[in-house]
């Protein structure tokens, strides 16, 4: 999970970089860019606070970090601002539920005596992985296109759907021919 939150805080860094590089393309103002971006993100948890869906916690999280990751490749071909603005709204829409689930996969997994650090570590995946999204693409944007900053943000979340996809695959069955009850005592660990 600290994996997938933290593959996540690349792609906002990302985002981040990518929209002040992005406004000065489309003569557009950053804050107002990034203002977007935070309104999709508390209309988004406000929704997903009082909507009750179907699916655990963890699909919902893959979802939203899948609908930010293509948010943020349609980013890549650099669009005008009519279409950057409900783009970022999207990319903030999807993210702010994110940011709960991953505290409440975090909260439901720790036991109360570490709770408090449980907390502390999904709090520093989040900062390292702002910040390693941050510098990555301030030089990808540096040395290349704002376009290809957006697909470092992009490859981040939907990496970090992946990596949950990937946790919630059933354990291996033990090979044919091992006896009944031998090598499974970890299957369901």
């Amino acid at each position: 999970i600290l994996t997938a939150i933290a593959l996540g805080a690349v792609a906002i860094g990302a985002v981040q970089v990518t929209t002040v590089a992005h406004a000065d393309g489309i003569d557009g103002s950053a804050g107002l860019l990034l203002a977007v971006t935070a309104c999709g993100g508390v209309l988004g948890s406000l929704l997903y606070g009082g909507v009750r869906l179907r699916g655990s916690q963890t699909a919902h999280l893959v979802l939203a970090l899948a609908v930010y990751g293509l948010a943020i490749a349609t980013l890549g071909p650099e669009p005008g601002l009519l279409l950057t603005l409900p783009l970022l709204f999207l990319v903030g829409f999807a993210n702010g539920p994110a940011d709960g689930i991953e505290a409440a996969l975090v909260s439901e997994r720790a036991t109360p005596e570490t709770r408090a650090r449980a907390f502390g570590l999904l709090v520093s995946a989040n900062w390292i992985g702002f910040a390693a999204g941050s510098a990555l693409t301030g030089y990808v944007v540096e040395h290349t296109t704002t376009g290809a900053g957006a697909i470092v943000g992009s490859a981040a979340a939907l990496a970090a759907a992946a990596v949950l996809l990937e946790r919630r695959r059933p354990a291996r069955t033990p090979p044919t021919g091992t006896p009944a009850g031998k090598g499974t005592e970890h299957a369901a660990s």
